[in-house]
């Protein structure tokens, strides 16, 4: 069979799929986004007073200081997830759990490595990506003079720098050595994420993208199965689960008017 006729039907099926399941696809991207955060502020809930000797010692800060700014990361996280599901103060609730990432990448010093500041950066993304879908479901405000071919909503500037960076959690999962099976998974992986960077058959290259990256997360970071390590298996499992809920987003909002797709229909 004809490559480019195999391409149209995946691309046909999908865009199917999409239509169809734009009620539900949407809370399940959202769903799957929040659950690094929920995990999160479980985490903390449970384990308050570890947390807070942590950034005690770690820091030097009063034990009850760090007792309190715990506290308020797990009560942002489990609230704003809380908002988040309930479609109430998205672009609020969005705002508040990045800036308890940003605090978090600080005080447990995770800016050491590309991988897990890379992570974090695709989670942030994903954030944005959920403002950016919110916006989208409110209706425009007529504006009656006309609009410069040039001139580009603030959603589509928004949705290119989502696709730009919300990859990056699978560049963080892959890496490459001489092997003829991981360098075909890096040439497979990349290529796919290059076209999802440019727009290139955008919700098709998701909907692949967040299938494998679902796939390779169920049998990578299997932290059921382990038994050393396996909060760190557990954090890397909802973390790549959040970025699987933005490539669901990203499907149901369209690559947006800065990218190849949108580009094709104007020509």
């Amino acid at each position: 069979m004809d490559v480019k006729v195999v391409v149209s039907r995946c691309e046909d099926y999908t865009e199917t799929v999409a239509r169809k399941t734009k009620k539900i696809l949407p809370t399940i991207g959202r769903l799957l986004l929040i659950s690094t955060f929920v995990e999160d502020g479980i985490r903390l809930l449970f384990n308050t007073a570890d947390h807070a000797s942590h950034f005690s010692e770690t820091w030097g800060m009063n034990y009850n200081f760090a007792y309190f700014l715990t506290i308020v990361m797990m009560f942002n996280l489990l609230c704003g997830s809380l908002l988040v599901m309930l479609r109430f103060k998205v672009t609020e609730s969005c705002a508040v759990l990045a800036t308890t990432i940003f605090f978090q990448v600080v005080l447990y010093q995770l800016y050491g490595t590309y991988h897990l500041l890379g992570r974090n950066i695709s989670i942030l993304a994903a954030l944005l990506l959920l403002v950016t879908e919110n916006m989208l479901q409110k209706p425009k405000k007529y504006d009656p003079l006309p609009k410069d071919e040039n001139d580009y909503d603030v959603t589509s500037v928004m949705l290119c720098c989502c696709r730009m960076f919300l990859n990056l959690m699978l560049c963080s999962m892959i890496h490459f050595d001489m092997s003829y099976r991981r360098l075909l998974l890096c040439v497979v992986s990349y290529a796919m994420m290059m076209a999802v960077w440019c727009g290139y058959k955008t919700r098709m290259i998701s909907f692949m993208l967040s299938a494998w990256l679902l796939a390779y997360n169920i049998f990578l970071n299997d932290f059921w199965n382990r038994a050393v390590n396996s909060h760190v298996i557990r954090y890397d499992f909802f973390q790549t689960l959040s970025a699987v809920g933005g490539l669901l987003l990203l499907i149901h909002t369209g690559p947006g008017e800065l990218s190849i797709d949108e580009l094709k229909k104007k020509w």
